[in-house]
C-alpha cells in the first residue's frame, strides 16, 4: 500500500468521523484501490471473491463486507472489533430512506461489488427483507426462521438447480445496480461495554454460566479440531490450487475428489453437464472453509474461494430446495446451511 493510501486509511479510522465516498468515485478502480478508498482491510486476495470467465473476460463478485471501512463487525463468528466499530453502507442518491424503512447504512449494507478484468464495473445491493421476520422464541421457530433465511437468492437460475450453473448470468440476477450519485457511507463510533446493573445482565451471566459449563468439552475436543483443520487446509489447499477459471481438466471433477476427505462433487439434475466441487479448507474464523469450484464438461467456470462463498451466500444456495427453503436436498446439507 502506498504512503498516501496508508494516511488516508489511518484518517477514516478516526472515532466520530463520517465518510460518504461517490459511488461513482469508485468505478474503475482495482480491489485494491476500492479497499484503499473505503479504509478497508488491504489487498483482498482472490480467495476472498466469486471468480468466472465469460469470454476473453474475468469477472470478480466480491460481497460489500469486503469493503466496509475498517474495524468492522462483518459477522463472522469470532471476528470482532475493540473499543471501535463502524457500520458501512450504500446510501442511495435520494438521500434518507423512506418513512418505515430500515435506516441507512444498515439497509444498504449487503451485495455486491462487481468487477471485470480487474476494474470495479457496478455495485449492486440486496433489499431488506420486507417480511419484519421476529425473533425467534424456540427451536422451532429457530429452524424455521434459518430455512428461509437464503429465500431470494440470486445464484441458482431457478430455486433447487444449483448455484451459477449459468455463469455470467447470474450477475443479471443481482441486487438493483447503484447509481454513481448514490454514496458508501461509513460511521465509526465508541463500543459501549454493558454494566452489571443494565438490563441484559442476567443474559450476560447466563452466557457465563454456559460458558463455563461448556468449557471442559471445548479443551477436549479442541485439540482434534485443530489437527482436523490443518489437515483440511494442506490437503483441501493443495486440490484448490490444481483449479484455475477458464483451464480444462485432465480427469472430470469426480475422478479428481475420488479418495479426498472433505470433498463432495455435486451434478445439475436438470443440467448434468454442470458440476461442483465443494472442498473443504482450513477454518475460517470460527467455521469450517469452503471452496467451491464450477465446472462445465472439464471446463473451470468460476471458483469461490472461502473467503467468498460463506459472505455471498453461496455455500447457502448449494442447500436450497424446489421451494426456495434450506434442507438436506444434498449430501452436507441441512436446514441450517452447509457444513463441509
Amino acid at each position: 500500500m502506498s504512503l498516501t493510501a496508508l494516511a488516508l486509511a489511518v484518517a477514516l479510522q478516526t472515532p466520530g468521523v463520517v465518510t460518504t465516498t461517490p459511488v461513482g468515485d469508485l468505478i474503475g478502480l482495482t480491489p485494491s484501490g476500492v479497499a484503499a478508498r473505503l479504509g478497508a482491510a488491504p489487498d483482498p486476495a482472490p480467495d476472498e471473491a466469486l471468480r468466472i470467465i465469460d469470454g476473453d473476460r474475468v469477472l470478480e463478485i466480491h460481497p460489500i463486507q469486503r469493503f466496509w471501512r475498517e474495524p468492522a463487525m462483518h459477522g463472522d463468528l469470532g471476528v470482532r472489533p475493540g473499543s471501535v466499530i463502524c457500520l458501512s453502507g450504500v446510501v442511495p442518491s435520494g438521500g434518507e430512506p423512506a418513512e418505515g424503512a430500515a435506516p441507512w447504512p444498515l439497509a444498504g449494507s449487503r451485495g455486491q461489488f462487481v468487477f471485470v478484468d480487474g476494474r470495479l464495473r457496478s455495485v449492486h445491493v440486496t433489499p431488506p427483507r420486507s417480511d419484519s421476520r421476529p425473533t425467534p422464541r424456540n427451536a422451532r421457530e429457530g429452524r424455521a426462521f434459518s430455512r428461509g433465511r437464503a429465500q431470494g437468492s440470486p445464484w441458482p437460475v431457478s430455486p433447487g438447480r444449483l448455484p451459477v450453473s449459468d455463469e455470467a448470468g447470474a450477475v443479471s440476477r443481482l441486487g438493483p445496480t447503484v447509481s454513481a450519485e448514490a454514496v458508501m457511507r461509513s460511521d465509526c463510533r465508541p463500543v459501549s461495554e454493558p454494566s452489571a446493573t443494565s438490563s441484559n445482565s442476567g443474559d450476560w451471566a447466563l452466557a457465563l454460566a454456559g460458558a463455563i459449563t461448556l468449557w471442559p468439552i471445548y479443551v477436549a475436543t479442541r485439540p482434534a479440531e485443530v489437527a482436523e483443520d490443518a489437515r483440511a487446509e494442506r490437503e483441501g489447499g493443495a486440490l484448490l490450487s490444481r483449479f484455475a477459471v477458464g483451464v480444462d481438466l485432465a480427469q472430470t471433477p469426480e475422478a479428481l475428489a475420488r479418495g479426498q476427505r472433505g470433498v463432495r462433487v455435486f451434478r445439475d439434475r436438470t443440467d448434468p453437464a454442470f458440476a461442483i466441487v465443494a472442498i473443504k479448507v482450513g477454518r475460517r474464523g470460527s467455521t469450517p472453509g469452503l471452496a467451491l469450484v464450477g465446472v462445465r464438461d472439464r471446463r473451470v467456470t468460476w471458483i469461490a474461494g472461502p473467503g467468498a462463498t460463506g459472505r455471498l451466500g453461496l455455500s447457502d444456495a448449494l442447500c436450497l430446495n424446489a421451494g426456495g427453503l434450506l434442507d438436506d436436498a444434498r449430501p452436507g446439507c441441512s436446514d441450517y446451511g452447509y457444513r463441509p
